[in-house]
């Protein structure tokens, strides 16, 4: 594994430069650790959904020589992706393709049998509906890549720039006020619907608490301190983002339908308690996750792949 500020100062720092002119440290650390935490488990090419995103990770995909369909939800933000793509060489433009899509109607005309999926709007909410179709659009041993708020972290930042009562109210509403599902259901849900997490990581540790600090001459440094803290215990679990590594599974049970009730499970209450009795990746969230490790047998790509009409 390369260390994480070399790819860090030579892929994103250019990267940021056609969507803002001076990009905080918590953006540039963001992205590098999110994109890191894909190079640990993408060792090779292949076709790549990116639903949402700015254009900024399609591009390091395609760096990589992944075919990547970026899926922007409004025109503006097509045309800014397209704008940026235009800085890369012609090999990297060649492998992008900006589509405008801003449904999920739309997003499941463009197919399925995705290698990776990426899911890292944090900012949005994922449900078990959509879970569910991003994970029939997966390839069966494909990837999906979901960056999710921490919303049990949010209580340091008010606390590290001293906003005591902010603070305080935060903790008091509970860590999970106004989330449909939370990371450990998500998990759940996830193994349910056949694509089980294999690795997990806390995205921002330190800068994301922080107020809009600009990048200095320590910021490689900073970056592999983050990212040796997003992968270890205790601190991960203080991230202000969760960057969740999914694996669907090669298994005769297909992903169950909506309104479909898992033959394996029962759902509703006793369902709850069934998941949360047996062995998850998610078990002890707040005091030290369990990793469950891909079969290395199994490849998370498929060998062969295609070009996206």
């Amino acid at each position: 594994m390369s260390a994480p500020g070399v790819w860090w100062h030579t892929n994103t720092t250019r990267l940021f430069d056609p969507f803002t002119p001076a990009p905080t440290l918590r953006d540039l650390v963001r992205h590098a650790l999110v994109d890191q935490g894909l190079a640990e488990h993408i060792p090779e090419p292949g076709r790549v959904l990116d639903i949402g995103g700015s254009g900024l990770q399609a591009r390091l995909l395609a760096r990589r020589g992944c075919q990547v369909t970026l899926v922007t939800p409004a025109p503006e933000l097509r045309d800014a992706a397209v704008a940026a793509l235009e800085r890369e060489d012609s090999r990297t433009r060649q492998r992008v393709r900006v589509v405008l899509g801003d449904s999920p109607q739309a997003i499941e005309q463009l197919g399925g049998g995705w290698d990776l999926i990426c899911w890292h709007d944090r900012k949005a909410a994922v449900g078990e509906p959509l879970l569910r179709a991003l994970v029939q659009l997966t390839a069966p041993n494909g990837m999906l890549s979901l960056l999710l708020d921490n919303r049990a972290a949010h209580v340091l930042r008010p606390a590290f720039q001293g906003r005591w009562g902010d603070a305080l109210a935060l903790l008091e509403a509970g860590p999970e006020a106004g989330t449909a599902t939370t990371p450990l259901e998500l998990a759940e849900l996830a193994e349910e619907f056949g694509a089980p997490v294999r690795q997990w990581y806390g995205v921002g540790v330190l800068v994301e608490h922080l107020g809009p600090t600009r990048p200095g001459a320590a910021q490689e440094e900073v970056v592999r301190l983050e990212w040796e803290l997003g992968r270890r215990d205790p601190y991960r679990a203080c991230a202000r983002q969760l960057h969740l590594i999914c694996q669907r599974v090669r298994t005769e049970n297909r992903v169950p339908e909506q309104g479909e009730v898992p033959a394996q499970q029962e759902r509703g209450s006793q369902d709850r308690g069934a998941r949360s009795a047996s062995p998850s990746a998610f078990d002890g969230l707040w005091d030290g996750w369990r990793v469950v490790l891909p079969d290395e047998a199994s490849s998370p790509l498929r060998e062969g792949w295609s070009v996206a009409p």
